[in-house]
């Protein structure tokens, strides 16, 4: 017992002696990894680009069905915007499409908003429709749990891609990364 307990103070020391950003870059670098592997099955080259933005999300299994906003980030105040009853497209990202990129939308951990999400199961289903009348549909290809500052996946670069985030974490701790493969678009 003591010395787990010997153990675990060295390392609890060795966070606060290097900081935490080095696991914290570390953790990054992985989502970015994985994400630059992937690969979907929607066959991108076969079709005319066609891309929209983001106005409702629906998630039938969990019984998610909102409007999307446009979602700012200030880096001045490190803070994005966020709505009570609507979910966030952020406009930094690549809008809904065929073709390539990760369309990221987030919400809070709410009732009202994406808590639902929590309880997603693979193969779950995200159905996008777009301001001009583009309905994409996209299947869960796995989930992840990152800090706050873990912005990797922004960078992803490969087939056409939905991210959805929220809060998790018993004090809202963490951020729970939902990807999902492009299955179709119309």
């Amino acid at each position: 017992m003591r010395f787990r307990l010997t153990v675990g103070s060295l390392f609890i020391l060795a966070g606060f002696l290097l900081g935490f950003d080095p696991i914290f870059h570390y953790v990054q670098q992985l989502t970015v990894e994985a994400k630059s592997t992937h690969t979907a099955p929607y066959k991108v080259s076969e079709v005319p680009k066609i891309e929209g933005e983001p106005t409702r999300i629906v998630v039938p299994s969990v019984g998610i069905d909102l409007q999307i906003e446009r979602g700012y980030y200030n880096a001045n105040q490190l803070t994005w915007t966020l709505s009570n009853t609507k979910a966030s497209y952020a406009v930094m990202t690549p809008q809904a499409n065929n073709k390539a990129g990760n369309t990221f939308i987030y919400g809070h951990d709410t009732k009202e908003v994406f808590n639902k999400l929590l309880g997603v199961t693979d193969n779950a289903k995200a159905i996008i429709y777009t301001s001009n009348g583009h309905t994409f549909t996209y299947t869960l290809a796995r989930v992840d749990v990152v800090k706050p500052h873990a912005t990797g996946f922004l960078q992803y670069e490969g087939p056409p891609i939905l991210t959805l985030q929220t809060c998790s974490g018993n004090w809202y701790e963490n951020r729970s990364l939902f990807t999902f493969n492009l299955e179709d678009a119309k």
